[in-house]
């Protein structure tokens, strides 16, 4: 349970982030390997 919750902080991140880019219009490599890490 611990480690589903951290999966999904970190899932809410990312796609926060996902956001703050397209807003921005700036292409965030972090996020990429956020999500290459969860996946």
């Amino acid at each position: 349970d611990r480690i589903k919750g951290i999966i999904c902080r970190y899932g809410a991140l990312s796609s926060h982030l996902a956001i703050l880019a397209r807003e921005q219009g700036v292409p965030l490599r972090i996020q990429t390997d956020i999500e290459r890490y969860i996946r």
